[in-house]
């Protein structure tokens, strides 16, 4: 479950990217005619833009902590699993290599 956990992490992540990737090209808008009202929307567009852009950085790095934090309790578990399989080895008088 934890290894299905960081690859849904891994796969949101780079979906994220692309997204954001894609607004970035777009984080800053043209004038919009010679007017006061379409230099003021523009202004408006440009900044929501790099809002939206902010957000997706946030939600990157949340999936990025809970990818680290997934990915030490799978090394932890693969840890625990080969202490245990030696232990049991020296148990059975069996020697695991």
């Amino acid at each position: 479950m934890a290894q299905d956990c960081a690859n849904a992490c891994t796969e949101a992540i780079a979906s994220l990217q692309e997204v954001k990737d894609g607004m970035v090209l777009r984080a800053k808008t043209p004038p919009l005619g010679d007017f006061t009202c379409g230099d003021d929307l523009s202004k408006i567009l440009t900044e929501v833009t790099q809002q939206f852009i902010d957000r997706i950085d946030d939600h990157i790095l949340c999936l990025k902590a809970i990818h680290d934090t997934v990915g030490a309790q799978i090394a932890d578990t693969l840890t625990t699993d080969e202490q245990t399989s030696q232990a049991l080895a020296r148990v059975t008088g069996e020697i695991a290599s």
